[in-house]
C-alpha cells in the first residue's frame, strides 16, 4: 500500500491542495506567453499589425517605461490587498465555523484563479518592461506595442476580476453558504452512490471462513480504486471485504481485507491487490461523503458554543442533515461492486445508521441539550426520516435515538411549556410507530433530574 504509486498520489494531493497550485500554473503560462510575444514583436506580420494600431500606442520609451511601472506598482498593491483577504476569510472561517473547514476555504478556485491571474499579469508586465531595449548606438527604442496593448487588456480585465472576487469574499465569509456548499458537495457523493446501479437483487456473499490480511501500514484508510481492483478480483476469481470504513486510523497488523480464498503465498497477487487501496498519514477526507456530514456537524456544534451563541446556524444544519440521512437510507447496496458478468467482487464495509446518528447528530444533541428549539428540531428530524422508511428497515435506530433526545428532555427542561413542546412532537411520532408508544415528559421535572427513561 506504501507503494511508489501511493506516495506520488498524496504529493499530488499535497500540491494540488495548496493555495499555490493553481497561481503557479497560470503564472507559468504567463511568462511563456510573455516570452513568446516578445519574441514575435520581431516577425513582419506583427509589425504590421501593430503599425496600424499606431495611433493609440506608445512610442516614446519614457512613457512606455512608466505606463508598464505603474502596472507593475497597481498590480502588486491589488495582489497584496486580495492575499489580505483571502487571510480574513481563513481567520473567519477558523473562528466562525471550525478551523477545519480551512482547507476547503483555501482551495476555492475563485481565489487561486484570481491570485494566479495578477501574479501572471505582474511577471507579464516584468517580461515586458525588460524588454525594452535602447539601441547603443541611437536613440531608436523597441517597444512591444502588442505585448503593451493586450498588457492594458489584461488590467482592465484584473479590475473587473477584482470586483466579482470582491463579491466571493464577501459571500465566503457567511456561514449559510459555506453550509449549503458543505450540503450540495455531499449529496452530489450520496448521489453517485445511488447512481451506481447495483440489482436490487445482488446480495452480499457470506464471508465466513474467508482468510484475513493484515492492515500493512498505520494510517487513515482513504478507498480503494474501483475500476482496476474489480478487475483485478475478477482476473484472479477473487471476492474481497473490506473490514473498516473510509476514514478509520488503523495501526499496522489491525484486521483490514477478506479474501474468498488463501493469496498470502501469492505474493504478486496479494501485492497487487493491497496497492488498489489507498492510506494516509493524515485524515484527508475532502472528496467523501463522511467528509461532508462531519464538518456539518462541526459548524453545528461550533455554532451552538457560548462563544458563538448561533443556534439558528445548527437548526439549519439539522435541517440538512436530515436530508442527507434520507437519501443516505435510500441507498440500496451501495456497498457492493460487481464485474462485468454480475458477480459480486468487493463489498465495502459503511457505517450503519445508527452509527451515523451517533457521529453526526448525538453531538448536536448534547451541545444543544438544555435548548427546546434544537431538541425539538432534532425531533422533527427523526419524524421526517421515519416518513422516508417506507419499508421500516431503520425504525430501530431511529427510536433508539428518538429515546435519547427524550431522555436529555426530560433530564435539562424544566420549562412546563418547554416539555409540553416536546410533547407535542411525542404525540406526532407516536402516530407513525406502530408497535412502540413513547412515553410523554411529565408536566414538571422531578427532582432526581428526570423521570423519563430508555
Amino acid at each position: 500500500m506504501k507503494s511508489w504509486f501511493n506516495r506520488l498520489i498524496k504529493l499530488f494531493l499535497t500540491v494540488v491542495n495548496s493555495i499555490g497550485f493553481r497561481p503557479a500554473i497560470i503564472s507559468f503560462w504567463f511568462l511563456v506567453a510573455s516570452v513568446g510575444i516578445v519574441w514575435a514583436e520581431q516577425a513582419y506580420p506583427v509589425q504590421q499589425l501593430t503599425q496600424s494600431l499606431a495611433f493609440w500606442m506608445f512610442e516614446d520609451k519614457s512613457n512606455t517605461v512608466s505606463l508598464l511601472n505603474a502596472v507593475l506598482t497597481g498590480m502588486i498593491s491589488l495582489t497584496v490587498f486580495s492575499f489580505s483577504m483571502v487571510m480574513v476569510v481563513l481567520s473567519q472561517a477558523a473562528s466562525s465555523f471550525s478551523p477545519r473547514v480551512i482547507p476547503q476555504v483555501i482551495t476555492e478556485p475563485v481565489y487561486q484563479n484570481t491570485l494566479g491571474l495578477y501574479i501572471g499579469t505582474i511577471i507579464y508586465a516584468l517580461i515586458l518592461r525588460l524588454g525594452i531595449q535602447a539601441d547603443a548606438a541611437s536613440s531608436s527604442v523597441t517597444v512591444p506595442r502588442l505585448g503593451l496593448a493586450l498588457c492594458m487588456v489584461l488590467v482592465v480585465v484584473c479590475l473587473g476580476v477584482f470586483i466579482f472576487f470582491i463579491h466571493t469574499v464577501s459571500q465566503s465569509i457567511r456561514v449559510d453558504y459555506m453550509v449549503e456548499k458543505l450540503y450540495r458537495s455531499t449529496l452530489k457523493e450520496l448521489q453517485e452512490d445511488l447512481d451506481n446501479h447495483v440489482p436490487a437483487e445482488a446480495t452480499e456473499p457470506d464471508s465466513t471462513g474467508w482468510v484475513t490480511l493484515p492492515f500493512p501500514d498505520s494510517g487513515y484508510y482513504r478507498g480503494f480504486r474501483t475500476k482496476r481492483l474489480v478487475e483485478l478480483t475478477a482476473a484472479h476469481d477473487l471476492q474481497l471485504k473490506v473490514l473498516p470504513t473510509e476514514g478509520t486510523f488503523l495501526v499496522k497488523g489491525y484486521p483490514f481485507l477478506r479474501v474468498s480464498r488463501d493469496i498470502r503465498q501469492e505474493e504478486d497477487v496479494r501485492e497487487a491487490v493491497m496497492q488498489q487501496f489507498v492510506s494516509y498519514d493524515n485524515e484527508y477526507l475532502r472528496d467523501s461523503a463522511l467528509h461532508g456530514f462531519k464538518r456539518l456537524m462541526e459548524i453545528a456544534i461550533r455554532a451552538l458554543s457560548p462563544s458563538t451563541n448561533d443556534p439558528e446556524t445548527a437548526i439549519k444544519v439539522i435541517h440538512y442533515l436530515t436530508d442527507l440521512f434520507a437519501h443516505q437510507m435510500a441507498a440500496r447496496n451501495a456497498h457492493l461492486y460487481l464485474d462485468d458478468t454480475a458477480t459480486v467482487r468487493i463489498v465495502r464495509t459503511d457505517p450503519d445508521l445508527d452509527e451515523m446518528f451517533l457521529r453526526y447528530l448525538t453531538p448536536i444533541r448534547h451541545y444543544g441539550k438544555e435548548d427546546v428549539v434544537v431538541l425539538t428540531t432534532l425531533l422533527k428530524a427523526y419524524r421526517q426520516l421515519l416518513f422516508s422508511d417506507l419499508e421500516r428497515r431503520h425504525t430501530a435506530p431511529l427510536l433508539h435515538h428518538i429515546q435519547a433526545t427524550l431522555f436529555d428532555a426530560d433530564a435539562h427542561l424544566d420549562n412546563p411549556l418547554d416539555r409540553e413542546a416536546v410533547n407535542g412532537e411525542v404525540r406526532y411520532l407516536n402516530a407513525l410507530l406502530i408497535d412502540t408508544q413513547l412515553p410523554e415528559l411529565s408536566a414538571e421535572q422531578q427532582p432526581s433530574g428526570g423521570s423519563w427513561a430508555l
